[in-house]
């Protein structure tokens, strides 16, 4: 049995430095998304094909439980089960801190997009409205209307239909897909009447911007 254990201990420590290896790669790829040449063609490829390895250690881990009753498989089934335990660990360090890098990349364009919502209210001061479509806004208010910076989510979008945003005049957002099949969105309300939960998902503050995980 502790010829077994020492195995099995061997393989995980193997599996963690394979998922430390595959999984910090997600770390790239979220810098990459919200850098100024990034793309989102590769973030979802890469983000597709990191879920392999993922759903093949759920399904070895999984398998191999009841496996432990068995007393012919049970050293075989140590080893997968706590392989797929360490393999989770490392994946979760690496995403938890990808997601950090994203969301301090998402902190930063709240910051900077302050110019354009200054725009969007001096604009309202000066008409006595908002404006249908931030091109309204140059030449008078800016030379031309910024982009994110992010080359993954470039564009800022606007919307004024107070009945779909929770009575606010106006609604910047920011599609913003954090891989694969995903449809996060970044917010500004001037309302600031954020919900807790609501346009697809949950909605974490982020300045005075809120980001929606899908």
């Amino acid at each position: 049995m502790l010829r077994t254990l020492k195995r099995a201990t061997s393989l995980a420590a193997l599996a963690l430095f394979c998922s430390l290896s595959l999984n910090g790669v997600s770390i790239y790829l979220q810098e990459q998304a919200v850098s100024p040449g990034g793309s989102l063609a590769l973030l979802n490829w890469g983000t597709l094909l990191l879920l392999v390895p993922g759903m093949l250690a759920l399904v070895s881990t999984v398998a191999s439980l009841p496996l432990l009753a068995v007393k012919r498989m049970r050293g075989l089934a140590l080893c997968l089960v706590l392989s797929g335990i360490a393999y989770f660990a490392g994946a979760k360090v690496c995403l938890s801190y990808a997601y950090d890098v994203r969301m301090d990349a998402f902190r930063r364009l709240a910051s900077r997009s302050a110019a354009l919502i200054d725009a969007i209210e001096t604009y309202h001061t000066g008409h006595g409205g908002y404006p249908r479509v931030l091109d309204e806004l140059t030449p008078d208010f800016l030379d031309a209307v910024p982009g994110t910076g992010m080359g993954a989510y470039p564009e800022f979008k606007y919307a004024t239909d107070p009945d779909s945003w929770k009575g606010n005049p106006f609604v910047i957002y920011v599609d913003t897909p954090a891989g694969g099949p995903n449809w996060d969105k970044f917010l500004y309300f001037p309302k600031q009447n954020y919900p807790a939960r609501g346009y697809g998902g949950v909605l974490e503050r982020v300045g005075l911007w809120a980001y929606v995980h899908e």
